[in-house]
């Protein structure tokens, strides 16, 4: 499971659209109840952290009865902040993780930075 973003290693600022897609290989398509992409940010660094509530979008499951791979696209507007900072003390990333929940309740998490 990856995120295949429309705008693959360019920076994405506050207000815009972040346009992508979650692709499953059909191994991983067995059982899926849910697709979501979660976008949010956290600090790390020195000292505490710190993580936002993320932009949570659930995606259309329908497409997971094609053959062959699956592309799940999605589109969100990111919010106006924080930006993202890499500091000496503290940094402030940006993600965009997709996740699948299956219909026996488990759970598989990908990752996806999207700074």
């Amino acid at each position: 499971m990856r995120v295949e973003l429309e705008r693959e290693g360019a920076r994405h600022h506050a207000g815009e659209r972040l346009v992508g897609a979650v692709v499953l290989a059909p191994d991983e398509r067995d059982g899926l109840e849910r697709v979501e992409v979660s976008v949010g940010w956290r600090t790390h660094g020195k000292g505490n952290s710190d993580a936002g509530r993320p932009i949570v979008v659930r995606l259309d499951e329908r497409s997971l009865d094609e053959a062959g791979e699956a592309r799940l696209p999605f589109a969100v507007e990111l919010p106006s902040g924080p930006v993202s900072y890499a500091g000496e003390v503290v940094s402030v990333e940006w993600a965009a993780p997709p996740s699948t929940r299956a219909v026996d309740g488990g759970r598989r998490d990908g990752e996806a930075s999207a700074r």
